[in-house]
């Protein structure tokens, strides 16, 4: 699915999703946001993982997030990025719930010139879905990444393992879902998980959309454990998933732990030149080639 704006620009939208915790999908959610910054392209980071956002006891109201309450590790670290780069963080900067509210009229936050991001919140795990309001939800949400499609060359949305809603509207908006796989048998039966659940919901609420291609990167994988290179090759040989396994895989290193606020590919001299690094790039460039994103003219 390709999202227009009125003005015929194309916005790209990559999600990072898999139905198990801990597979590193906002690792590889911010580093393909950080690619794209790199190919000079304009950059949107869509939050939908609200596993670690504070909630209000007292109320049915969302923390305000502004206030530097844990919000999640993707918002989290844009919000640092921006502070660095001496960008406001305004009060009234979009949340990821108002995604669903076709009057919330928030806008995305920039951490950059040409990157923002629209921040998770608490209110984001109480959406629970409903058969018959999903299609409404799902239009708004389509009508506010047509407007987004005028400003912004690619989107990158990362998803929690928990709340299937807004993992089924991610799958629905997406040109393609990376789905980042450690080699252990409970992540890959994730894969499973994922896609049987986003087909009942389909199935429920009576919908047609299409959902992306699914693209399985394998990651965090150990060469000295036998058991994750035996793994890999039966998931990329004799497994179910096979015809979706992408040609590129990640191994496990600290350098890619440690990377926070840029990207492995960047240190503070510069360009890194470590496994690490080209192996992420490498990545990001297939991924990017398979939406059919290229470096723009300078």
């Amino acid at each position: 699915m390709h999202i227009h704006s009125k003005t015929g620009r194309k916005m790209k939208v990559l999600a990072t999703a898999i139905q198990k915790g801990g597979q590193g999908k906002t690792k590889i959610a911010l580093h393909l946001g950080f690619w794209g910054l790199e190919l000079g392209l304009k950059v949107l980071f869509v939050d939908l993982d609200p596993q670690n956002a504070e909630v209000d006891l007292e109320s049915d109201t969302l923390v305000d997030t502004s206030d530097g309450n844990v919000i999640g590790n993707l918002s989290g670290t844009l919000r640092d990025l921006a502070q660095i780069n001496g960008c406001p963080l305004p009060a009234d900067g979009a949340v990821a719930s108002g995604l669903f509210d076709a009057k919330d009229d928030r806008k995305p936050v920039y951490f950059q010139e040409n990157g923002a991001f629209i921040q998770v919140d608490s209110k984001l795990a109480y959406l629970q879905f409903n058969a018959k309001t999903f299609p409404e939800k799902m239009a708004i949400v389509r009508k506010k990444f047509e407007q987004l499609a005028e400003h912004f060359d690619v989107c990158i949305i990362d998803t929690g393992p928990g709340n299937l809603y807004p993992l089924v509207v991610a799958l629905g908006l997406s040109d393609h879902v990376i789905a980042p796989c450690e080699m252990d048998n409970n992540a890959i039966a994730g894969l499973g998980s994922l896609t049987a659940n986003v087909l009942k919901v389909r199935k429920a609420s009576g919908m047609s959309f299409e959902l992306a291609p699914l693209g399985i990167l394998p990651n965090m994988i150990q060469k000295d454990r036998a058991r994750h290179i035996r793994s890999l090759n039966d998931l990329r040989n004799k497994s179910a998933w096979k015809n979706h396994v992408l040609p590129v895989e990640l191994y496990y290193r600290a350098a890619i732990d440690e990377s926070e606020t840029r990207p492995v590919w960047r240190t503070v001299r510069g360009e890194s030149k470590s496994a690490a690094a080209e192996e992420m790039v490498l990545a990001c460039m297939y991924i990017y080639k398979l939406v059919g994103l290229e470096r723009k003219e300078q």
